[in-house]
């Protein structure tokens, strides 16, 4: 989102790298209003066939050990952390000699989430990787045969007395998709989705991070820089045409505004305090560094 700010008001921008789940569709209408013209093309690429299966959400353990034991290196996608502790205490109990499980998080080190990228080099050896959703995101597996996911996720919402919180929902079609594809790369897949949510109930893409995410960071980088995230887009909304991309909850803004407020990070017109300036520099988020 930042950088589609930047490239609106900056003509020496012409590529801008954005992620799969995207909707093509929202990115050209934002760029046309600006009186550019933006075609779409679509590039398939070439894939593998994969087979889809859709079931209720009991079972999900039981389809990877099935799998694995169908000499299968399989991905099961969890919603954090704590369900991936959960998840391989429970495979744990019917696959032990000759299967290996990993865990692959944000929180591990970038050298052992690349161990889950690497083929194992025992050729007799079958891996079941138990991830969040950084594997649907940053890493590509080559060698997996199928995947088992949850479709779920974890998101930011605010809740009724307008504390922010972190809640578990499902996922959307894009990501169903996007999740499906880590199978598809080098061999024929399966994707088994696990999941009592009907498929029609899904939206078709994710909303942006911008929409429900913490926003202390930009905020603090805004104000860096002498501007005020609040009143650009607030500004823009008056004057018909959206900030951003996406559109931004004012009311949510306000109370990452007023919390950074309430914790010296901004004075009350809204200027980045010098140990906030010092603190954003060795890359800690507010939420931490309180």
């Amino acid at each position: 989102e930042i950088i589609l700010f930047i490239a609106k008001h900056n003509l020496d921008i012409q590529l801008i790298i954005m992620s799969a789940t995207l909707d093509p569709e929202t990115y050209k209408k934002y760029q046309e209003s600006r009186g550019r013209n933006m075609p779409i093309i679509e590039i398939p690429g070439r894939t593998f066939p994969i087979e889809k299966y859709y079931n209720w959400a009991a079972g999900a353990v039981d389809k990877t050990i099935s799998l694995a034991k169908e000499w299968k290196h399989t991905l099961h996608l969890v919603s954090w952390k704590s369900r991936i502790d959960e998840v391989i205490l429970e495979l744990q109990k019917e696959l032990w000699h000759g299967y290996e499980i990993m865990p692959l998080h944000a929180e591990l080190s970038k050298e052992d989430q690349f161990k889950a990228v690497i083929l194992p080099e025992d050729p007799n050896i079958i891996r079941v990787i138990v991830a969040t959703n950084v594997a649907e995101e940053s890493i590509t597996i080559p060698y997996l045969n199928a995947v088992v996911d949850e479709w779920l996720h974890k998101v930011w919402r605010v809740n009724h007395e307008w504390n922010p919180e972190l809640r578990i929902e499902p996922i959307t079609l894009a990501n169903t998709n996007q999740r499906a594809w880590r199978v598809w790369r080098t061999q024929p897949g399966e994707y088994h989705r696990h999941n009592d949510t009907p498929i029609e109930d899904l939206h078709d893409y994710p909303e942006a991070a911008i929409e429900n995410s913490r926003l202390e960071r930009e905020i603090l980088l805004f104000a860096k820089s002498w501007k005020d995230l609040y009143s650009i887009v607030s500004r823009g909304r008056k004057n018909g045409k959206e900030a951003f991309l996406h559109e931004v909850d004012l009311n949510l803004l306000q109370i990452w505004y007023d919390r950074l407020t309430s914790m010296w990070a901004l004075d009350d017109f809204w200027n980045i305090s010098p140990l906030w300036e010092d603190i954003l520099s060795i890359g800690l988020e507010p939420a931490h560094a309180r």
